[in-house]
């Protein structure tokens, strides 16, 4: 027997949870099936809970919870804009039940701008190389988090058609999230060779300009070396030349 109200819940992917079929009891009468579209009608939070849990919505992007009043929520475990959550019914009846029973319009869709406000310390954990001889001449990279969970592919489940078309979606998600990644580590690492190859020839002209500097000063030093030990003999032979004088000028006076 169909119950009470009967619907659907579709997510951000198209995936569906099935007819989710709920019962309810008349609030003024006993009667469990009652279908009654004139009177307010009441559920249990475990029946419902256990309804939900049974159905096909785990196979989904959808979660349900229960908020302070005990009140049903049904939220999308995705973040941002492409995040979806749809109920719907077919039947007419039902729909006119939903709103008579449980207070719920099927008639209207509210969907979220996915645009939330919080503050977010981030830290920066990028690796930074320093190829260059000066301030900020650094080359910087960061890897992201490439574990199963973070691709949400933990605890995927293809026990159903619904659930693989899912899981194959996800797969197709992190393939390309990894594919981007390696171009990305690919161009850092052909950044780094031109990098160390510019480098050793900057080393190698360095070595050439050091050896020519060095070959400079040698000669320097061996031209002042040189004009040194001239104006040394110069003097020597001066000084000679002074003392011989000095000697004939004695002779010259003894004789």
């Amino acid at each position: 027997m169909d119950g009470l109200v009967s619907f659907d819940v579709k997510d951000r992917y198209g995936t569906s949870s099935g007819t989710i079929n709920i019962f309810g009891a008349e609030a003024a009468g006993p009667n469990p099936n009652a279908l009654s579209t004139t009177e307010k009608h009441t559920i249990s939070k475990e029946t419902l809970a256990s309804i939900l849990d049974t159905s096909d919505l785990v196979t989904t992007d959808v979660a349900y919870r229960f908020d302070a009043g005990n009140r049903l929520e049904f939220y999308s475990r995705s973040s941002g804009d492409p995040a979806r959550v749809v109920l719907n019914t077919d039947d007419a009846d039902h729909a006119t039940r939903a709103i008579k029973a449980f207070g719920i319009d099927f008639n209207t869709a509210a969907q979220g701008s996915g645009e939330t406000e919080f503050n977010m310390h981030v830290t920066d954990r990028t690796l930074k190389f320093q190829i260059g001889a000066n301030k900020s001449q650094q080359l910087g990279f960061a890897i992201v988090n490439t574990s199963a969970e973070s691709l949400q592919l933990n605890g995927l489940d293809i026990t159903s058609t619904r659930a693989a078309t899912k899981a194959l979606g996800l797969i197709d998600a992190a393939v390309n999230r990894i594919s981007s990644e390696r171009s990305k580590l690919g161009s850092l690492q052909n950044r780094l060779n031109s990098t160390i190859n510019n480098l050793n020839v900057t080393s190698t002209n360095l070595q050439a300009t050091e050896s020519k500097i060095r070959d400079v000063d040698i000669a320097t030093e061996t031209v002042e070396f040189t004009r040194s030990q001239i104006m040394i003999q110069a003097g020597t032979a001066q000084l000679a030349q002074a003392r011989g004088l000095s000697q004939n000028a004695l002779t010259l006076l003894q004789g």
